[in-house]
Formats: structure tokens, C-alpha cells, sequence
């Protein structure tokens, strides 16, 4: 009983953690070498690539394309943003955490006007901060449902393999049963056959004897 409150106390410490961690807040980005830009952020326990895709795939949804731009960032052009009346660029930076958290990114977003230029903009401008941060708080179930969707997939590959493999199993069964019944009847034959070799090595050596008598009578 202790024991299990001990995992649930653990279980709901680790949820509430990583809730906390999938909270936007702003920091600031080193957009490109030596230029710093006021940036929203979010933590989510995924892979960038997983996420990246997860961003990708959403955007296609909206029918928009995006362009790789120095420095690794993913550019999308013309969004319009939840409860806004212009459209804006977003600006994602996705990379790891760290060394040793390779399967949690980071998630920076600059939300920048209709065809801005982000280099030339004050590194304290912090344009649309709070939309970006409701666009990141609502990109976490997202790229949680993306996840689920590639274990999905994965799984059902798994799953896939191993029923081929079992096919495959199932067969070579078939095969090995057909040659255990080959050696079967092959050996019940053969059983057969000494036995008639048997006889016809007595039948020869009765007539051998019949001749070896008759030859010292």
C-alpha cells in the first residue's frame, strides 16, 4: 500500500513538472551570430525532429509552406494567429535542450510582422509576445498528438513485421512437417524393407546350408 501512494505521489510530481516546463514564457534568442532577439519559449518532452515534423505538419494543414533561413530557423509567412485582424511570420527555432536531455527540445518563437526583416529589429522588441506565447501553449497538445500518432505508426510497423515474421514461421512449420512425414514414411519403408532383407538373408542361407550339406554327404 505504501509503496503504491509512493509511485502516485511520484507519478503526479513528474506530470506536475513536466506541466510546468510546457508553459511559453519569453526569453531571449540568439537569432543569428551575435544578434539577440526577444523570443517566446517552451519546453516540450520530445525530440526536435519530432517536433519539427509536428510543426510542419500542422502548417500544412493551414496550406502553408516554410523556407529553411540561416541559422536553422523554420520560417512561415502569413499566418494568422488566433484572434488576430493582420497575418504575421513566425520564426521557430527547435533544438534540444541540452547534451543530456536529447528527448526534450526547445521551442523559440518570434512572431514578426508581414515580411519584417528579424535582423534589423531591437533586440528589445518584443512584438507580439503574447500571441506567440498562447500559439506555443497551444502547440504542446499538438505535438503530444503527433507523437501519439507516430507510436501509433510505429507500432502498427512492429506489429506488421512481427505477424510477417510469424507467417513466415508458420510455414517453414508447414515444410518441416511435410519432410518429418517424408522421413516418417521413409522410415517405416525402410523398417519394412530390412525386414524383407532379413528374410531373404535366412531364405540365402538356408540354401547355402541345404548346398554345403549335400556336398559332405
Amino acid at each position: 500500500m505504501k509503496k503504491n501512494l509512493l509511485l502516485f505521489i511520484i507519478f503526479v510530481a513528474a506530470f506536475q513538472n513536466i506541466s510546468a516546463q510546457t508553459t511559453a514564457i519569453e526569453e531571449m534568442l540568439e537569432y543569428q551570430k551575435g544578434q539577440n532577439k526577444h523570443a517566446t519559449v517552451i519546453e516540450l518532452p520530445y525530440p526536435p525532429e519530432m517536433v519539427e515534423n509536428a510543426i510542419k505538419q500542422d502548417m500544412a494543414k493551414r496550406g502553408i509552406k516554410p523556407e529553411k533561413v540561416k541559422g536553422g530557423l523554420l520560417v512561415y509567412r502569413g499566418v494568422r494567429l488566433q484572434d488576430d485582424t493582420e497575418v504575421s511570420d513566425l520564426h521557430f527555432k527547435v533544438e534540444r535542450k541540452s547534451k543530456k536531455e536529447k528527448d526534450v527540445s526547445k521551442v523559440h518563437l518570434i512572431v514578426g510582422r508581414s515580411s519584417e526583416n528579424i535582423t534589423l529589429r531591437d533586440q528589445n522588441d518584443s512584438h507580439k509576445s503574447e500571441n506567440g506565447k498562447s500559439f506555443l501553449n497551444g502547440l504542446a497538445p499538438t505535438v503530444a498528438s503527433h507523437n501519439l500518432d507516430m507510436n501509433i505508426k510505429d507500432q502498427s510497423e512492429l506489429i506488421k513485421k512481427a505477424e510477417k515474421k510469424m507467417k513466415f514461421l508458420a510455414e517453414d512449420q508447414k515444410e518441416f512437417e511435410k519432410k518429418i512425414n517424408s522421413f516418417q514414411e521413409k522410415l517405416i519403408q525402410n523398417k519394412k524393407d530390412q525386414e524383407t532383407q532379413t528374410a531373404e538373408i535366412l531364405k540365402q542361407r538356408g540354401i547355402l546350408e541345404t548346398m554345403q550339406a549335400r556336398k559332405t554327404s
